[in-house]
C-alpha cells in the first residue's frame, strides 16, 4: 500500500481536520472514536479505535476460558470483525472474520441470543451458538460468543457468555 502524506494546519482552538479520502482508507465515519498516540517528541499516530480491540490480550484469555469451560468454539469480536478464537485449529482463518449475522443482531437488539438450527453462518457449520453483547456507556462495543458443532448449548452455558460479556464491558469502564 502506498503511504499517503497530507500536510493540514491545525486551527485555533488545536483542532485538524482528517481529510475524507483518508477517512475512507482507514474505515472512518462521522463520530467514530479515533486513538492518538505521541511516538517520541515528532511524531503523532492516529489509528482506529476500537475498545474492545483495546482488551484483545484479556479478550484471548475470556475466549481460551470459556472454550476450556465448555469445549465449544469461543469468539470475540469488536464491532467489525473478531478479534479473539479458541477451539479451533487454525484460528488465523477466523480472526479479523467480519462479524456474523448472529452476532449482529445481538448488538443491535443490546440482548442475548440464542440459535438453534443447524445451519451455516457466513464462515463456519454450526449447531447451536448463543452471542451476548459487550455493552459500554449504553452502546455494544463487541460480542462474545460460543458456537457448538455437536451438541446444544443450554443455560449454563449462555450464563457464562452473559457473564464474560459483562466483565468485558466492566473492564472498559476502567480503561
Amino acid at each position: 500500500m502506498g503511504r499517503n502524506i497530507v500536510v493540514r494546519r491545525i486551527d485555533g482552538a488545536g483542532r485538524v481536520v482528517i481529510p475524507k479520502t483518508l477517512c475512507t482508507v482507514l474505515g472512518l465515519k462521522k463520530g467514530d472514536p479515533v486513538k492518538m498516540v505521541l511516538d517520541g517528541t515528532e511524531a503523532l499516530i492516529l489509528s482506529k479505535f476500537s475498545m474492545v480491540n483495546e482488551l484483545c490480550s484479556a479478550a484471548e484469555k475470556y475466549a481460551d476460558a470459556l472454550h476450556y469451560a465448555t469445549g465449544h468454539i469461543a469468539m470475540i469480536a469488536d464491532t467489525k470483525n473478531v478479534i479473539a478464537v479458541s477451539g479451533v485449529q487454525k484460528k488465523e482463518m477466523y480472526i479479523n472474520m467480519p462479524v456474523w449475522s448472529l452476532a449482529k443482531k445481538a448488538m443491535q437488539k443490546k440482548a442475548v441470543l440464542m440459535d438453534t438450527r443447524q445451519n451455516t453462518a457466513e464462515n463456519f457449520w454450526y449447531k447451536t451458538q448463543v452471542v451476548a453483547p459487550v455493552i459500554f456507556n449504553e452502546q455494544p462495543m463487541g460480542v462474545v460468543g460460543l458456537i457448538s458443532v455437536s451438541t446444544d448449548v443450554g443455560d449454563i452455558e449462555r450464563k457464562l457468555v452473559e457473564t464474560i460479556a459483562l466483565a468485558m464491558g466492566y473492564q472498559l469502564e476502567g480503561q
